[in-house]
């Protein structure tokens, strides 16, 4: 722990800003670089997620005062190469909307004329939110709009360029296609080109009316000083109400194992499973459910990589993922096609071994270090703090990173059964290489052993 830290301060502390905001600061000096973000979050819907992807895209590529991406850059530069990112990802169900910033902490400065670099980056987030560049009517700029429908629509498109993120996208649309998860972050190339300005003056409108505004500051500034910053510059935003987001859909059982195959002009086979565990963050057995996802597939020396892949060369890569929020065990691997059917079955032969406790010390073992390593470099990375609180933070979990550091340690074998027995197949879903020898995903993947 740093001179700030004592062990009640893991926790970033809860200061009011104004209306509708809230920050959240962990008073550190451990970085030598200040984090600052900003987010939103709405329950995602097929009608908002199109005209908000458009809107992010325009609203970063010009302000009031800062009109152009030049403006923007040089002012940045202006705050010692201070950085400035836009956000739209998924935590749950639900559709997250953010700007973040990283600047050189002051204590690192001997310049007397280079001002106050929190309140500078405080001010580029506030006008890229709250006063971007409009024409007539308060409408975002034309020119940017059509510009940003272009950049988003060949981004979307590019997709389908990159096999395995195209099968993991496909995938989860398949598994969770009657959640609000299952819909597609960015919306398709048509309903971006047909989105109008006066849609994304609406978007923007429900996005400031209706949504609590939570900053996230981890550096060496006091809480309080950061609140009146962010207080002043965002004195602009003053929604009507917040508008309250069902909790995150989960389903607990698969009643029955859907198959999905599709094809693609490439060599390798995708092959995606989908679980539903009956574990969440909320419930006793998370611990237990994310020890069994490491021992399962997660880790190097996971039973995935060492017998599918190592022992039996079934398959170029495989590994296997927990979402904590929605209780989803994903397994995913590069095969040949005409591989499927093998590779499933050993997968799914691996998963009755975890069911009928067949995990050897050396296994736990390697599966608690490897969770250990990753809960303990989250303190090393203002990033990975924030995303930690800020997800239990959604989901009204009050959990500290210690807390799952000592949860993880205590898990024993026996708790891991009693989780992995709980665990259904829901879906298998398999994208088909069709072009033989064609080699081209050898460098992504890896050759086969």
């Amino acid at each position: 722990m740093t001179v700030f830290e004592t062990r009640a301060q893991f926790t970033p502390s809860r200061h009011t800003v104004g209306q509708g905001m809230v920050l959240y600061a962990r008073q550190t000096d451990r970085f030598k670089v200040g984090l600052l973000s900003m987010s939103m979050a709405k329950q995602t819907e097929a009608a908002r997620v199109p005209p908000t992807s458009l809107l992010l895209s325009t609203l970063k590529r010009g302000t009031e005062k800062y009109p152009s991406l030049a403006a923007i850059n040089e002012r940045l530069d202006n705050l010692y190469a201070s950085s400035l990112v836009t956000r739209n990802y998924r935590c749950g169900d639900r559709q997250i909307l953010g700007i973040s910033t990283e600047f050189l902490d002051s204590r690192y400065l001997n310049d007397p004329e280079a001002g106050d670099i929190l309140d500078g980056c405080a001010e580029m987030m506030s006008q890229m939110l709250l006063h971007p560049l409009t024409e007539e009517n308060g409408l975002l700029c034309a020119r940017l709009v059509d510009s940003e429908k272009v950049h988003l629509c060949d981004s979307i498109r590019s997709q389908q360029n990159n096999p395995r993120l195209w099968a993991a996208l496909r995938f989860a649309e398949v598994l969770c296609a009657n959640e609000p998860c299952g819909i597609p972050l960015h919306g398709g190339v048509d309903q971006i080109m047909s989105l109008t300005r006066e849609q994304l003056r609406a978007c923007h409108r429900d996005w400031l009316d209706s949504s609590e505004l939570i900053f996230f500051y981890i550096g060496p500034e006091e809480p309080a000083r950061v609140a009146e910053v962010l207080c002043r510059r965002f004195a602009d935003f003053r929604p009507i109400t917040v508008e309250q987001i069902p909790p995150t859909t989960v389903i607990r059982r698969a009643d029955k194992v859907r198959s999905v195959t599709e094809e693609m002009a490439v060599s390798q086979g995708k092959l995606h499973l989908g679980f539903r565990t009956d574990a969440t963050v909320h419930d006793p057995t998370y611990y237990a459910m994310a020890m069994a996802n490491e021992v399962f597939g997660a880790s190097p020396a996971s039973k995935l990589f060492m017998t599918v892949r190592e022992e039996k060369s079934l398959c170029y890569s495989i590994g296997s993922s927990y979402d904590l929020y929605k209780g989803i065990m994903k397994v995913s691997c590069g095969i040949d096609p005409d591989m499927k059917d093998v590779a499933c079955e050993e997968i799914m032969r691996q998963w009755d071994r975890m069911r009928r406790g067949e995990i050897t010390d050396e296994e736990l073992h390697a599966a608690k270090q490897s969770l250990e390593n990753n809960y303990r470099t989250i303190e090393d990375n203002p990033h990975a703090i924030e995303g930690f609180y800020y997800g239990r933070l959604l989901e009204g979990v009050d959990m500290t990173v210690e807390d799952c550091r000592a949860g993880l340690a205590a898990v024993t074998r026996e708790q891991i059964v009693e989780a992995a027995s709980a665990v259904t197949l829901d879906t298998v879903y398999f994208l088909k290489g069709t072009c033989p020898d064609g080699g081209e995903e050898a460098d992504e993947d890896g050759e086969l052993e």
